[in-house]
């Protein structure tokens, strides 16, 4: 309730002074703005509550196709190339052939936006600089790690990114809402994966996935 009267409490203010009295149109436009960036974050912090609620129900009902590994990866950074064009995240070798062989079974929806959350960490936290995805694959476990050159997480702080809306003293002044690594943990989980952090104060940020593979004649989760 804190986060969402916040940006709410912004716009209220903003639209009660604009109406308090005739302004310039120049003052009335840097209330729209602040109206329209609060009102952005908010919507952005809904639609991220709603996520993670979703994927608060029983695991056996979430709904799985099998899919390859390639497919999945390719899908995620074409759909994070639409929304960050200028991204400087890539892959460190052809996904497409080297995994074009290992299948997963998951839901297509939630892996796609785990994976964009991280990928949209990495590049946002890193401030330009290049964002590399290795795969391997090794003892039925596929692993995916997303290294950036970003600021970092301190030690102490690491145990604390699942929590909901946590955010570390260093990313104050970083849009987001504390929700997307949540979110991306939960969806992991459902998924019998493993996540982990690895990490060092102005140096970057490597965070990696491992989901089991899926062989033919493999039961359901």
């Amino acid at each position: 309730s804190h986060e969402i009267r916040n940006p709410l409490t912004t716009i209220m203010g903003e639209a009660d002074l604009a109406l308090d009295k005739e302004r310039s149109p120049k003052e009335y436009q840097e209330a729209l703005r602040t109206i329209q960036t609060e009102a952005d974050r908010l919507n952005m912090l809904v639609n991220n509550l709603l996520q993670l609620s979703a994927v608060s129900y029983n695991p056996a009902e979430l709904k799985r196709e099998v899919m390859t590994v390639a497919s999945l990866l390719i899908e995620t950074k074409k759909k994070f190339d639409l929304l960050d064009p200028d991204n400087q995240l890539s892959f460190d070798q052809d996904v497409s052939t080297a995994f074009q062989h290992v299948h997963i079974q998951a839901n297509r929806t939630l892996l796609l936006t785990a994976f964009i959350n991280i990928f949209d960490n990495a590049c946002k936290f890193s401030s330009g600089a290049p964002v590399k995805v290795s795969v391997v694959y090794e003892n039925f476990k596929v692993k995916i790690s997303v290294m950036d050159q970003g600021i970092g997480i301190a030690p102490e702080d690491i145990p604390k990114l699942p929590q909901p809306f946590f955010r570390a003293d260093n990313v104050r002044n970083i849009r987001g809402t504390g929700i997307g690594i949540p979110l991306t943990v939960k969806i992991i989980e459902l998924h019998e994966g493993e996540f982990d952090v690895i990490s060092e104060l102005n140096k970057g940020t490597t965070v990696i996935i491992t989901l089991p593979e899926f062989k033919k004649g493999s039961s359901p989760f």
